[in-house]
Order: structure tokens, then C-alpha cells, then sequence
């Protein structure tokens, strides 16, 4: 393993390893902001539901209370949709992090650019 300081002198192989770690990277930090972004429509979700469940309590008749319980019953559905997509969002954002999951090499190379070798049967003793 030998460490490089451009990326351009690395050879094709190198080079392209090095190009899908920083794009493995990229698409985990959005995974990561669509993920906070669903936890933020997921609470948005869940006090419209509350809102309409207490308008719901305070309805003067039965047919003025119905469109707060199907409004509530949807934002609350919804609440849980927007919590389910969080929670796999921050999975996948996990799974294809080369911080979090990625081999050794993929690690050194978002630090400097490294020219990756070959393996040889040496290797796999």
C-alpha cells in the first residue's frame, strides 16, 4: 500500500476504488439527512394527530367530531410511516457508511488516497 497525495496519479483501479468510497460516503451523509428529515415530519405528524384528538374531545356534536378522528387517525399513521422510513433510512445510511461499515482500505483511503494492490495467495493464507 503505498499513500499518494493527488488522486490523479493513481492508477485506474486505484482510482476508481478511491471514487466509489467518497460516493459510498456522500450517499451515506444523505441517507443521514433524509433520515432527520423524516424524524422531522414525523413529529409534525404526531402533534397534528394530537391536535386533532384533542379538537376531536371538545366537539360540540358526533357528525363535528367526525373529520378530527379521521384527520388524527391519518396523521397518526403517518407519524408512524414518517418513524418507520427514520429508522430504515439510518439503517441504510449505516450499511453503505465506509466509515461505519466499510473494509480497511476504504477507511484510509477517505484520508489520503492510497494505491490499493493486488491480492496475491499470500494473502488469503
Amino acid at each position: 500500500m503505498v499513500v499518494i497525495n493527488n488522486s490523479d496519479s493513481l492508477s485506474q483501479r486505484s482510482r476508481e476504488f478511491f471514487e466509489r468510497t467518497k460516493m459510498k460516503l456522500a450517499a451515506s451523509i444523505m441517507f443521514s439527512v433524509f433520515a432527520w428529515v423524516m424524524i422531522a415530519w414525523c413529529a409534525e405528524a404526531g402533534g397534528s394527530a394530537a391536535a386533532d384528538k384533542a379538537r376531536f374531545d371538545k366537539g360540540p356534536t358526533a357528525a363535528g367530531r367526525e373529520p378530527y378522528y379521521a384527520s388524527g387517525g391519518g396523521a397518526g399513521f403517518a407519524s408512524f410511516a414518517f418513524c418507520l422510513g427514520f429508522v430504515l433510512l439510518c439503517a441504510g445510511g449505516i450499511y453503505i457508511s465506509p466509515l461505519c461499515s466499510g473494509s480497511i482500505n476504504e477507511r484510509k483511503t477517505l484520508c489520503a488516497p492510497i494505491e490499493i494492490r493486488a491480492l496475491s495467495d499470500e494473502d488469503h493464507v
